[in-house]
């Protein structure tokens, strides 16, 4: 935040640089991240294949989904959409029809 407050406070002729830096920053933080969750992808991913039923496995993407804030369920969705396999997202819409989540998960939407 204090690069930005820097990039927006400072003088025009020195908010090149600011920014740049922040664009340093974001890059950064992006590349911290995609590193992170291929690590969790490549070692937590396998354990809960192998740990959890589909059927849990359903209850705990349902859990999370009533996390996210109404607004941002449908950009998450797209997002996901695309790097899940079209069998997956059919196994998965039957699981979530054939069981929705209990109302509890819904509590925390209001």
């Amino acid at each position: 935040m204090q690069l930005l407050a820097a990039a927006l406070a400072g003088p025009a002729a020195g908010r090149g640089a600011a920014v740049r830096r922040l664009s340093c920053k974001a890059e950064e933080i992006h590349t911290t991240l995609r590193k992170h969750l291929a690590k969790e992808e490549e070692q937590l991913f396998p354990l809960l294949l192998a740990h959890f039923s589909a059927a849990e496995q359903a209850e705990l993407v349902a859990q999370f989904l009533c996390c996210i804030p109404l607004a941002a369920v449908q950009p998450v969705l797209a997002w996901l959409q695309p790097a899940v396999p079209v069998a997956e997202q059919e196994a998965l819409l039957a699981q979530a029809r054939a069981r929705p989540p209990p109302l509890s998960l819904f509590l925390g939407l209001i």
